[in-house]
């Protein structure tokens, strides 16, 4: 549906992050006290899952947003594909 939802839109600039609870955010739990922060951002993270998605689907969503709108992508998302 967010997909379908962003191409009725159409534009200018897209990008699409995937959830990274950092700690102090209201999602931040001690399950991810161990997770390294330096290397942990929206765009990349392995650790995230929600109940419905596994972190792997999130990311092939991720992946599937930024091969439609590659052309429109944030200069951040473009690059973190470098």
């Amino acid at each position: 549906m967010t997909l379908k939802f962003a191409e009725n839109l159409d534009p200018d600039v897209m990008g699409m992050t995937v959830l990274c609870p950092f700690p102090g955010t209201e999602l931040y739990s001690e399950k991810f006290k161990d997770v390294d922060w330096s290397k942990a951002d929206e765009y990349g993270n392995d650790f995230w899952n929600t109940k419905h998605f596994s972190s792997e689907q999130l990311k092939a969503m991720q992946a599937e947003f930024t091969e439609k709108f590659k052309d429109r992508l944030c200069w951040r998302q473009k690059e973190s594909k470098t």
